[in-house]
């Protein structure tokens, strides 16, 4: 039984670069079953569902990892229960978990996408832009980060700003897909 919960993580990770989606999950599910006190395997769980369109039931295994006694590191594990809260159309939860990721971690990038996505679904544009600024401060810029802040730019009405966030996204990510300011990003 030890041999298999100190295995299970770490096929799990095989198979995800292996990309056997479906064999992750089951190791990372038996991982969190067999130290349901681990709130690690818990955490990894969760962000297995929540990264396999499973959000909603992905918040019950981040709950019970943040509740562990031996926590690990509870910003972290606050920014991944908001991000996946947000992706579940919790909007609330999603907004104090990743206000709380802050407060212990003021440059988690997780926790700043998710209320820069937030606040930009809002329609709150200031608001998204200073926390997307803050995003690509506190880490190095992502497809998805650039994506949404030339986004945010662009319904402001700064087109030079969300013009220069396109250029850095083909720059840096030539792979990704890009649309300009405007444009609907292609598949």
């Amino acid at each position: 039984l030890r041999i298999v919960s100190r295995t299970a993580p770490m096929l799990g990770l095989i198979a995800t670069r292996s990309g056997q989606a479906e064999t992750a999950g089951r190791h990372y599910a038996t991982a969190a079953e067999l130290a349901p006190e681990n709130s690690i395997m818990l955490g990894n769980y969760g962000a297995w569902l929540c990264s396999h369109g499973r959000s909603g039931e992905s918040l019950a295994w981040f709950e019970r990892a943040l509740s562990s006694p031996a926590h690990g590191d509870r910003s972290a594990g606050l920014a991944n229960y908001g991000a996946c809260a947000l992706a579940a159309g919790h909007t609330d939860l999603a907004v104090r978990a990743s206000r709380a990721a802050l407060q212990s971690d003021p440059e988690s990038a997780l926790a700043l996408n998710t209320l820069a996505q937030h606040h930009y679904a809002m329609g709150q544009y200031f608001e998204a832009r200073a926390f997307s600024q803050r995003r690509l401060s506190a880490a190095p810029a992502t497809p998805d980060a650039l994506r949404l802040a030339s986004q945010i730019e662009d319904k402001l009405g700064d087109t030079v700003a969300a013009t220069r966030y396109v250029q850095r996204l083909k720059a840096e990510f030539p792979q990704a897909r890009t649309a300009g300011p405007g444009e609907a990003e292609s598949p």
